[in-house]
């Protein structure tokens, strides 16, 4: 937890808040990371204490030849976070993503509006399944690095579609760009912020279906 933390530190992803939330929780001492590198959808490379670290996905550290233990599988409902340091893995850290209060409701919302909800994440396919199940999304498209939630985006324009992107994370940033209208959560990082074309402050998804329902009202009076 204490070089996860570390590695995570100045980072503004949801499971880095976890992860650093945790370590505060335990009374870790946390460390500046130095020499960060980030790969979207992947991970962390860094140095903590001058030796080398690795946080992210499996595949990052089969792709920096960490050896793996066999037995080291992820719970199907969790997101796995994989640690390495000194060239040694140290173990993972299993995080179970919870649903907005208000998402169910909005996905509701949005299907009498007669939206189509396709859900696009970087979560393995059981936990994206799940969750899409739990609050009613149409679609899920899971296992997404930020390069694949824009060829979505992109077919579903070339298709015909007028796509409206919502997202907060780092790698919700391209889509957003992408859609014909990206909209950030005013809880969400910087650089999501910064790609949308609007922004809805707090963080509260039925303000979307509000901001729906007055748009297609206003449209109406003008036409």
């Amino acid at each position: 937890v204490r070089v996860a933390a570390s590695a995570e530190k100045f980072s503004e992803h949801p499971l880095a808040k976890a992860i650093t939330k945790k370590a505060k929780d335990l009374s870790l001492t946390i460390s500046d990371p130095e020499d960060f590198q980030y790969s979207p959808g992947k991970g962390i490379l860094c140095r903590i204490a001058g030796a080398p670290a690795i946080v992210g996905t499996r595949a990052l550290m089969e792709a920096e030849g960490i050896v793996l233990p066999l037995s080291q599988e992820a719970e199907q409902t969790s997101s796995e976070v994989m640690v390495a340091a000194g060239g040694k893995f140290l173990g993972s850290l299993q995080i179970v993503d919870i649903p907005r209060p208000e998402a169910g409701a909005a996905m509701r919302e949005l299907r009498s509006l007669g939206c189509r909800t396709i859900l696009l994440t970087g979560d393995r396919k059981e936990i994206a399944e799940s969750v899409a199940e739990k609050l009613g999304v149409a679609e899920v498209q899971s296992e997404l690095l930020p390069e694949a939630k824009v060829e979505w985006v992109r077919s579903l324009r070339l298709g015909g579609k007028y796509v409206v992107m919502l997202g907060d994370g780092i790698n919700d940033a391209p889509a957003l760009l992408e859609a014909d209208i990206g909209i950030a959560m005013g809880s969400g990082t910087d650089i999501a912020r910064e790609s949308a074309a609007a922004v809805l402050l707090g963080n509260d998804l039925l303000r979307f279906t509000d901001v729906m329902k007055i748009a297609r009202r206003c449209r109406n009076i003008i036409y």
